[in-house]
C-alpha cells in the first residue's frame, strides 16, 4: 500500500489535509480521519479538520484492489502547538518537576507570561521562554492549589509567523 497525506502537521489556521491513494491503483480508498466524521472515500480527496483541540488524529486507511484484496494502514496527523505547559508541578526540592516552565518554545521570538493566584494577584512574571516559576511569591512558598496563567507570544517557524495570547491553569502540589 502506498499513499500520501499532506500536510502531516496542522493548526487552527491550516486545517486542510490532502489524502492521495497511490497503490493499489484503484478508486476504492477509504479514509477514516479520526475527527469523529463519517469516513471519506476517494483516491484523491481533501479534508478540513473542524476542530484542532486534540494533539493528534489517527487516520485509518483502507484500500481495496480490483481483485477484492483489502489493504489497511494507520497514519497520524499532528496538531502544531507553539508551546505547551504541564498541568501540575511539585516544588518539593526533589529535583523532579520542581519548577513550572513552558515547553516547546524554541521558535519563540517574544514570550512573556504572568501567573495568578485564585484572587487575581500576580505571583510570578516571566519575560523569556527560559523563565520558570519555583512556586514561591515574595520568597515564601505558595499554597497548594490551582493557578492561572496568561501568555503573550510571537513565534517564527520557517517563516511562518504567529502571535497570540493563551490562558491556562497549573496545579501546584505540595
Amino acid at each position: 500500500m502506498e499513499y500520501d497525506i499532506t500536510p502531516r502537521l496542522i493548526d487552527a489556521d491550516n486545517r486542510v489535509v490532502g489524502f492521495l491513494g497511490i497503490k493499489p491503483i484503484t478508486n476504492n480508498w477509504t479514509w477514516i480521519t479520526g475527527d469523529d466524521i463519517n469516513p471519506i472515500r476517494g483516491k484523491d480527496v481533501n479534508f478540513t479538520y473542524t476542530a484542532v483541540t486534540q494533539d493528534s488524529f489517527e487516520v485509518k486507511i483502507i484500500a481495496v484492489d480490483d481483485k477484492g484484496c483489502e489493504y489497511k494502514d494507520t497514519a497520524f496527523i499532528y496538531v502544531w502547538k507553539d508551546f505547551w505547559a504541564p498541568s501540575a508541578f511539585t516544588p518539593n526540592n526533589d529535583n523532579v518537576n520542581d519548577q513550572f516552565r513552558f515547553m516547546g518554545t524554541e521558535y519563540m521570538t517574544e514570550f512573556e507570561f504572568r501567573i495568578y493566584d485564585r484572587l487575581g494577584t500576580v505571583v510570578f512574571e516571566g519575560y523569556s521562554k527560559d523563565d520558570a516559576w519555583d512556586g514561591t511569591f515574595k520568597g515564601e512558598p505558595c499554597p497548594w492549589g490551582v493557578y492561572g496563567y496568561v501568555v503573550k507570544y510571537r513565534s517564527n517557524y520557517k517563516g511562518l509567523e504567529k502571535e497570540g495570547e493563551r490562558r491556562g491553569e497549573i496545579t501546584l502540589i505540595r
